[in-house]
């Protein structure tokens, strides 16, 4: 499904990935798990078509993301990074703005879907009528998971997003994101809890 061949990435200068090859096949879930620094987030940003690699393709689908793709690939992935970015205004507004947004256009709005989804992770439905920017670091990670959820995309790309949760909110998180069989997910972490789960850890040096 995704596919790495021979990339490398960085600058002139300051190469940080390189010749770095990895398939990604359908449903599976693998986790990215090298020191930082070492390109793991600009890897991600270039499946996403928003890093060009030095060398190297990268293919979703069979297609090579270039200019001419990237719209079809990014239709078809939730990436939710490890300081959810989201910009100042209310839930309910940021939630009807990514609605209206051509990848989105068609799913439907229910609330009684995002009060459900919200409460697994731990968020009140108060958090719907809530301005974003009252949001701590962990609960925009978990506002960050259940968006993902509800844009029902096949394939998740994950950076880092249980490294701000308490243990037990951690556990639930960790879980949700396994139970997710038909999907498809690149998680970046360093943490432990993913060491026997049901995960292809990838290394690079």
């Amino acid at each position: 499904m995704i596919e790495c061949k021979n990339v490398s990435i960085g600058f002139q200068d300051n190469i940080l990935l390189q010749g770095f090859d990895l398939v990604v096949e359908e449903r599976e879930k693998v986790v990215l798990d090298w020191p930082s620094g070492k390109g793991k987030s600009s890897l991600v940003k270039a499946i996403l078509g928003l890093v060009k690699p030095l060398e190297g393709e990268i293919l979703f689908n069979g297609e090579t993301v270039a200019p001419s793709t990237i719209s079809k690939v990014r239709q078809s992935i939730s990436y939710v990074s490890q300081d959810v970015d989201l910009p100042e205004m209310s839930i309910m507004d940021f939630i009807k703005e990514v609605y209206g947004y051509k990848a989105n256009r068609h799913l439907e709005y229910r609330e009684e879907k995002w009060v459900e989804t919200l409460q697994r992770f731990g968020l009140p439905q108060k958090v719907l009528h809530q301005k974003t920017m009252d949001l701590s670091g962990g609960e925009r990670q978990r506002f960050g998971l259940v968006l993902a959820e509800m844009l029902e995309r096949k394939v998740w790309i994950l950076d880092e997003v249980v490294s701000g949760l308490d243990e037990k909110r951690k556990e639930d998180a960790v879980d949700f994101i396994l139970s997710k069989e038909d999907t498809t997910m690149i998680l970046i972490s360093h943490d432990p809890i993913w060491n026997d789960k049901k995960v292809r850890k990838v290394d690079y040096q």
